[in-house]
């Protein structure tokens, strides 16, 4: 219902009332996730760090890699990218769950877009799409073919890009994957110096690009 204060209240009234210290660290990991979509990122990312602490010492190094792996989100989130790698990286030396597996490796991706190596972000997110294809999440894949159609912009590929925004656009609809869809098509055809067209495309993306900054500023 998007109370994310709400939500994460109850996740951690769920670990304070927990018998098992095992349980009482896993059942708080949902409220890194809610705090930093409530708009309290640093909250979020100081519980979660603390959380996966918690649990490496109790010898649960996948709930740990969870968590962590809920820090390297809310990071993206606030446009820290570098940061967010490293969270991701090592939370992918102990995710085993497939659907996991492929949400770190999509976050590094991104994280990798704008602090590393975009050709290994290509990598990570045409991975990370062939688990979500398995899985039968296809919403997921398009969100891969986002970060991949970047890539083809970093490297002067724009008719690539053009074809995959193109594609992705008419299936992804939620505010932040329009906005990110519309800005890089503003990017392909200020390349291609159609500005009108770029122009159109910014105007769009700044209409739903919300919260995410680093887009918002890239538009302008």
């Amino acid at each position: 219902e998007g109370k994310w204060a709400a939500s994460a209240q109850a996740f951690l009234e769920a670990g304070r009332i927990s018998k098992d210290p095992v349980s009482r660290q896993s059942f708080q990991i949902g409220a890194i996730d809610s705090y930093a979509r409530a708009g309290k990122p640093e909250e979020g990312i100081a519980l979660g760090r603390r959380i996966a602490r918690a649990l490496r010492k109790l010898k649960e190094p996948i709930l740990a890699a969870r968590a962590t792996l809920n820090v390297g989100n809310a990071l993206v989130w606030q446009d820290r990218y570098g940061d967010a790698t490293k969270e991701y990286r090592r939370a992918l030396e102990s995710l085993e769950a497939p659907f996991e597996v492929a949400v770190a490796k999509l976050g590094l991706s991104t994280g990798l877009l704008f602090s590393g190596d975009p050709l290994e972000s290509a990598v990570l997110a045409q991975q990370a799409r062939t688990l979500f294809h398995e899985l039968g999440l296809e919403t997921y894949a398009h969100q891969c073919e986002i970060n991949i159609a970047h890539v083809a912009i970093l490297q002067g590929r724009f008719d690539d890009a053009w074809e995959i925004l193109r594609q992705v656009r008419d299936v992804l609809t939620s505010p932040p994957d329009r906005a990110r869809i519309e800005e890089f098509l503003g990017d392909v055809f200020l390349a291609l110096n159609l500005y009108e067209d770029a122009l159109e495309h910014y105007t769009q993306a700044e209409k739903k690009v919300g919260d995410m900054l680093l887009n918002r500023a890239n538009c302008s």
